[in-house]
């Protein structure tokens, strides 16, 4: 997403960003429980929230 803003932009500020890609997992409420999550941490994660 993008509104010509760069690292200014309200999304970045409000969630933190410091690097592009930047990826969230949200739960069905929409709250963030996990951020750039990769590889066997992000499986770990999964594997938590779908026992």
């Amino acid at each position: 997403m993008s509104d010509l803003q760069a690292w200014s932009n309200a999304a970045v500020k409000a969630y933190g960003v410091k690097s592009v890609p930047a990826s969230f997992l949200l739960d069905p409420e929409g709250k963030v429980v996990g951020k750039d999550l990769r590889g066997e941490e992000l499986n770990k994660t999964l594997a938590g929230i779908f026992k």
